[in-house]
C-alpha cells in the first residue's frame, strides 16, 4: 500500500532510540571495552569514534532541522515529514547501519583464533609514554586521549541538552550585541 505518515511526536521518538543504540554501542559494554585490548588496532578504535562523533553531528543536523515544523499542519506538515524523513535516512540512519555492521565485524574479528597482536594495539596506545618516548609518541597518546574525552563530552552534550543552557549574564550578553 502506500507509504503511512507518521507524526512528529513519532519522528522525534524514532530519533532518540537510534540515537540511544548508536551510544550504547560506543559505552564501556560495547567498543569502550576495548580500551584495553591487546588485539584492537587503535587505527580501528580512532576511526570508529570518529565515525561515532560524526553521526552524531548529523543526527544533532536532523534534529534542529525538525524544529522547523513548528507552525506547519495538514499537507505543509505531511510534505514536511517526507522531506526530514528523507534526509534523516540519508545523513543518520543509512551511515549509523553501515557504522554498526563494520563495527561488529572488526569486533567478531578481535581476538579470534589465530589472530595476532597489532603493531598498533589499544593496549599499547593506553600506556602512558615513558621517560624515554619521543615526542611523537607523547601527541599520539595525548591525540588518542583528547580524542576519547571529546567523543565522551560531544556524546553527554548532545544526549542531554540540559547541561549547556543559553544563560548569559549581563555582561555576556553585551558582548554579542
Amino acid at each position: 500500500g502506500p507509504p503511512s505518515y507518521g507524526d512528529l511526536n513519532n519522528f522525534h521518538q524514532h530519533l532518540n532510540v537510534l540515537s540511544n543504540q548508536l551510544n550504547v554501542l560506543h559505552e564501556q559494554s560495547g567498543l569502550g571495552g576495548y580500551l584495553q585490548s591487546p588485539f584492537f588496532s587503535r587505527s580501528k578504535f580512532e576511526l570508529f569514534a570518529l565515525q561515532h562523533v560524526q553521526l552524531m553531528v548529523w543526527l544533532q543536523r536532523v534534529q534542529q532541522g525538525a524544529a522547523q515544523a513548528a507552525g506547519k499542519a495538514g499537507p505543509d506538515l505531511q510534505q514536511f515529514l517526507l522531506q526530514i524523513a528523507h534526509a534523516a535516512r540519508v545523513l543518520f540512519f543509512q551511515p549509523l547501519l553501515l557504522h554498526a555492521a563494520q563495527v561488529a565485524q572488526y569486533v567478531r574479528s578481535v581476538g579470534a583464533v589465530g589472530s595476532v597482536e597489532p603493531a598498533d594495539s589499544m593496549q599499547q596506545a593506553m600506556q602512558y609514554p615513558s621517560d624515554s618516548a619521543s615526542d611523537a609518541e607523547r601527541v599520539e597518546w595525548l591525540h588518542l586521549n583528547l580524542l576519547i574525552q571529546f567523543q565522551s563530552l560531544y556524546r553527554d552534550v548532545l544526549c542531554n541538552a540540559a547541561v549547556f543552557e543559553l544563560h548569559y549574564s549581563n555582561a555576556e550578553a553585551g558582548l554579542f550585541q
